[in-house]
């Protein structure tokens, strides 16, 4: 199997971490709404890792939240 991996062109995908950044309320009285959001994103990124993250190119990214108030 490898020798023939490594003679019909097959290569590796680079896998790489690419941070999104969130900014919301996250405190205060709008924190709620900020929370809420958060959450779908946070489910968003959970299905599109599962699925085995986002390709561009022949790079693989796993996807990851960073929010910001």
């Amino acid at each position: 199997v490898l020798i023939t991996l490594c003679f019909t062109g097959f290569t590796w995908a680079q896998t790489k971490e690419l941070k999104i950044g969130f900014t919301a309320p996250l405190s205060g009285g709008g924190m709620s709404w900020g929370y809420a959001v958060l959450a779908g994103l946070d489910l968003a990124i959970e299905d599109i890792n599962k699925a085995g993250g986002l390709k561009v190119g022949k790079t693989m990214y796993t996807l990851k939240s960073i929010p910001y108030d």
